[in-house]
């Protein structure tokens, strides 16, 4: 169930005319994608799991919406 409310990432790219008015805009904004994780310690207080218990973060993307 869970799958299913996480879709593949959609790739947004500028329109033609952006991309050739501002070629170093586009070269500087490839970069490895990083997951920081900023609610680790909030998470794991709400969930409470047990010693033998294991929690994973299966956020979606990049989950950039947490930092707001």
């Amino acid at each position: 169930m869970l799958a299913a409310l996480c879709k593949p990432a959609r790739r947004v790219s500028a329109p033609p005319q952006h991309r050739q008015q501002s070629p170093t805009i586009m070269s500087n904004a490839v970069r490895p994608a990083e997951h920081v994780p900023v609610l680790v310690e909030q998470v794991v207080q709400l969930l409470e799991p047990g010693p033998a218990q294991i929690v994973v973060d299966c956020t979606c993307g990049l989950a950039g919406h947490s930092l707001a």
